[in-house]
């Protein structure tokens, strides 16, 4: 049962027995005015039974994160990696025959 639901059904109860309880007494005037009376006391509490019923808020979601790489030291160039089709220094210029 969702909340929206559950806060109707707590008030047409209490104002279902509001109604019934003014028809029963109808007769002794006195009485309906304790019961109403006490009737209002509980419509002031509806909000303190309501509230537990109520849907817990959603934590916000997190900020998107961008990674950036370091910044490099000013006046140096980044190298680049080293490729795999270049010759090691050992056999440059040998095409790898010794």
């Amino acid at each position: 049962m969702d909340f929206l639901t559950a806060a109707v059904m707590i008030v047409a109860i209490v104002a279902a027995t509001a109604v019934l309880t003014v028809k029963l007494l109808s007769s002794a005037p006195a009485r309906v005015a304790a019961v109403l009376t006490a009737i209002v006391a509980l419509f002031a509490v509806i909000p303190r039974i309501v509230q537990p019923l109520s849907p817990a808020p959603s934590p916000p979601a997190p900020a998107a994160t961008v990674t950036v790489p370091p910044a490099e030291p000013s006046g140096t160039a980044p190298v680049p990696p080293p490729s795999r089709l270049a010759d090691p220094p050992e056999t440059a210029g040998t095409r790898g025959v010794s």
